[in-house]
C-alpha cells in the first residue's frame, strides 16, 4: 500500500521499497542480502489490537515456513523502544482472509495475517528475511467496517515509530565472523569447587567461610551450610583470620587484596577453566570489533569475562539472552567474539549465533583451551 510506504519513507533513513500484494509483486530484483518487510496486517488473535505490532518469528504460506532467526533482535529493540510489539508466526495468503478461513489460520497458532511478507521474503538469501506488521484489523472488528480509517491511523502511526529500529536492522546487516571462546562449561572445576569446601571443613571445622555461592546450585549450598559453610556476600562479614573459600567462578583482583590486608586464610576455589576462558577472551578479544557474554547479570564469572574483554579496549556487553542484544552494537561489526559464564545453558549460545546469521552471511570459528575430560589438584591448603 502507499500509505504503507509513505509511512516508512518518511521516518526511515534505509532504502525503502513499494511493493504490491500478492506471489506476483516482487522486487525488480532479486534480493543481494538480507531483507525487512514491513506493512500493516490483520490479527488473528484478540489479544492484539489496531495499532500493536508483530515481528514474525517464522513466515508461513500453504504449508511452507522460513525462518527469521533475527526476529529476535528487531523485537528486543521494539520492546526497548517501549513499542507494544509481539513475536510469533505471521502467515501470508493470495488474497484478504475472511471468515471461517481466519479462524482456521488462527489455530495454527499464527498472531497475524498479511497478503506479501512470504512471497518478498522468499527473494531474500535463506534465513535472511524478517518482517515487522503493524496491526489493522482484528476478529471483533473486520477491514471492511466502521473504525477502518482510525484503525488504519493508528496502524500506520506505530508504523512509523517503529521505522528508527528498521534503520537499525539495516546498518547491523553485513557478513561478519563469529569467534567461539571456550571451554563455556565448567563441570570438572565445580567438581574441585566444592571439594574444597568439604576438604576445609574437615581440616579446619566449621565454621569455613565462602564467599558468594560456591556454585551457582541451591542444593549444593544447602547441603555444605548444613556442614558449617557460612556464605557471605563480601569478605566485609568475614572475621579477621578466618578460614575463606574464594568461589568457583572468580573473583577481581580487589577482593585478594582486602582478603591480605585483612589477614583471611584463604584457600582458592577459583576453577582453573575459568582462569583459561578469561585468558582465552584477553585473545578473542584483541581479534573482535565486539565481544557479547551470555550470563546472568548475578554471576560474578560473567561479569569478569565481560570485564576482561572490555580491558582490551574492545565493546563489550553481558546479555542473557539474544532478545537483549542491541542493534547498534551490531552496527560495523565485522568481527564478534561470543562466550557464555558458567551458569549459561549452552542453547543460549547456539541461539544468539542463530540469531545473528540473519543478518548477513556468517562464519563461526571455535577457540578451544582445553577440554572437560580433566581433574584438577586441589589447592595446597586442602590437599
Amino acid at each position: 500500500m502507499l500509505s504503507e510506504w509513505a509511512a516508512l519513507r518518511g521516518a526511515a533513513t534505509a532504502p525503502v521499497v513499494h511493493t504490491g500484494r500478492g506471489p506476483r509483486r516482487r522486487y525488480d530484483a532479486a534480493a543481494a542480502g538480507p531483507v525487512a518487510v514491513a506493512g500493516v496486517a490483520g490479527a488473528l488473535t484478540t489479544e492484539l489490537r489496531p495499532g500493536d505490532l508483530v515481528v514474525a518469528s517464522e513466515i508461513r504460506r500453504n504449508g511452507t515456513e522460513l525462518a527469521s532467526p533475527a526476529a529476535v533482535l528487531l523485537h528486543g529493540e521494539l520492546l526497548r523502544l517501549g513499542l507494544p510489539a509481539r513475536l510469533g508466526p505471521v502467515y501470508s495468503a493470495e488474497h484478504v482472509v475472511t471468515g471461517r478461513a481466519r479462524a482456521e489460520l488462527a489455530e495454527t497458532g499464527a498472531l497475524a495475517v498479511d497478503t506479501e511478507t512470504a512471497f518478498l521474503a522468499a527473494d531474500a538469501p535463506d534465513g535472511q528475511a524478517v518482517a515487522l506488521r503493524a496491526i489493522v484489523d482484528t476478529p471483533d472488528a473486520p477491514l471492511l467496517s466502521p473504525g477502518t480509517l482510525w484503525r488504519g491511523v493508528r496502524a500506520l502511526r506505530s508504523l512509523r515509530a517503529a521505522a528508527p529500529v528498521l534503520d537499525r536492522w539495516s546498518a547491523a546487516t553485513g557478513d561478519r565472523e563469529i569467534l567461539l571462546a571456550g571451554p563455556r562449561s565448567f563441570c570438572a572445576g565445580v567438581e574441585r569447587a566444592i571439594e574444597i569446601v568439604e576438604q576445609a571443613l574437615d581440616r579446619f571445622g566449621a565454621p569455613v567461610y565462602v564467599r558468594r555461592q560456591i556454585v551457582h546450585n541451591s542444593h549444593v549450598v544447602r547441603e555444605l551450610a548444613g556442614r558449617g559453610a557460612v556464605f557471605v556476600e563480601e569478605l566485609d562479614h568475614v572475621p579477621e583470620g578466618a578460614v575463606v573459600v574464594l568461589a568457583a567462578h572468580g573473583v577481581a583482583p580487589e577482593v585478594r587484596r582486602q582478603a591480605e590486608r585483612r589477614r583471611l586464610r584463604v584457600i582458592d576455589g577459583t576453577c582453573p577453566l575459568v582462569s583459561k576462558v578469561h585468558a582465552e577472551v584477553r585473545a578473542v578479544a584483541r581479534e573482535s570489533d565486539l565481544v557479547l557474554v551470555l550470563g546472568s547479570r548475578n554471576s560474578s564469572n560473567s561479569l569478569r569475562l565481560a570485564e576482561v574483554a572490555a580491558a582490551e579496549g574492545v565493546a563489550a556487553h553481558l546479555v542473557e539472552d539474544a532478545g537483549e542484544v542491541e542493534l547498534n552494537w551490531l552496527a560495523g561489526t565485522r568481527r564478534i567474539g561470543v562466550t557464555a559464564g558458567a551458569s549459561a545453558p549452552p542453547h543460549l549460545v547456539d541461539d544468539l549465533v542463530e540469531a545473528l546469521s540473519g543478518l548477513g552471511p556468517l562464519r563461526v570459528r571455535h577457540t578451544t583451551v582445553t577440554e572437560e575430560s580433566v581433574r584438577f589438584n586441589l589447592p595446597r591448603e586442602v590437599s
